[in-house]
């Protein structure tokens, strides 16, 4: 609403009492009061009579944005406390009177410190054992990944060693069989066709032999790989565990 003095071209300028009552609710007072009423941003915005991108806006200002409710509203006491704090104190009274509000200013500062050391402590034991629970469950499935390795290298071997026993026999049947060849036909043709079949029955097993030997070979790179992968989280978990700690440690 604008008025205009008959002896001057200056124009001023009032809110009138709607504007008062939407500026008075765009405070992280009245933020963090709806949000413990369960409201969500876009509501708040609309109670404050703002688009929910200005709501943004003052949330970046005071520090909001980017934190959990719980973060939010520690950075709120925070701003409240420094708010207290910058704010001048009456003219005392008398020196006792000083020395009074000088212990009551003293014992909640100690409080503040005492409740900022104590949730930092909380954070670093449960940081720390979160991770100490993540590394031994990565020991845990690199013990097991470790021990089927071991099994399914055993199991190669012996397979291996089968099939290097039927390709000896192979070549026994086949010398055989170029003996019964060389002999009278006649009397030898049924054990040559015995020796066929079984010739053929053999390479069929040896097929066989190859490709479980193959599947065991692709489980262990399988398995070997899942180690490697694990062993490489392992170290990257401890690393990050004890970067934590010291960055913890500097706080």
């Amino acid at each position: 609403m604008a008025n205009t003095s008959p002896h001057s071209d200056v124009k001023t300028y009032q809110l009138d009492e709607a504007e008062h009552a939407k500026i008075k609710k765009q405070t992280p007072d009245f933020y963090v009061k709806k949000r413990e009423e369960g409201y969500k941003d876009k509501d708040i915005a609309e109670f404050m009579g703002i688009p929910q991108s200005k709501l943004s806006t003052l949330k970046n200002g005071w520090g909001f944005v980017g934190l959990t409710f719980d973060e939010i509203k520690k950075q709120h006491n925070k701003m409240k406390r420094k708010s207290n704090n910058t704010k001048p104190t009456p003219e005392p009274a008398s020196d006792a009177k000083d020395n009074e509000n000088d212990i009551e200013e003293s014992a909640d500062d100690q409080e503040n410190i005492n409740e900022e050391t104590a949730e930092t402590e909380h954070s670093f034991e449960t940081l720390k054992n979160d991770l100490k629970q993540k590394i031994e469950a990565k020991d845990n499935e690199i013990e097991r990944l470790q021990g089927e390795v071991d099994r399914l290298t055993t199991d190669l071997k012996q397979t291996q060693k089968t099939l290097n026993g039927c390709n000896e026999h192979v070549k026994f049947m086949e010398h055989q069989q170029e003996e019964a060849e060389n002999e009278d036909q006649s009397n030898q043709e049924n054990i040559i066709n015995d020796l066929r079949v079984q010739i053929d029955k053999l390479k069929t097993d040896i097929k066989e032999l190859e490709a479980d030997r193959e599947w065991y070979q692709h489980e262990a790179d399988n398995a070997y790989e899942r180690y490697k992968t694990l062993s490489k989280q392992q170290r990257q978990a401890e690393s990050k565990a004890y970067h934590a700690i010291e960055l913890i440690k500097l706080m």
